[in-house]
């Protein structure tokens, strides 16, 4: 069995990926949009809209953050074994 570093079951990727924004640093996603895909690219920021927070990568591409499975390489729980 292939088992991946996951998050703590409280934690979330926000905290990662604000931190990324505020460095500019490349992230590397594996987001679930009606199965699973591989998305990358700089950070640039995360906006705020009506109930969800929204990464904007640096090429213009905007990631709803609840679609996202994992965040370099760290998985959620659920998803440890993809």
């Amino acid at each position: 069995m292939d088992c991946h570093l996951t998050l703590k079951t409280d934690e979330t990727f926000l905290e990662a990926l604000t931190s990324a924004c505020k460095k500019n640093d490349k992230v590397y996603l594996l987001l679930d949009e009606n199965g699973l895909i591989h998305v990358e690219g700089i950070a640039k920021t995360i906006n705020i809209r009506s109930s969800s927070h929204i990464l904007e990568l640096q090429n213009g591409r905007e990631i709803d953050i609840r679609l996202v499975v994992a965040v370099n390489g760290t998985f959620l729980p659920e998803y440890s074994e993809c």
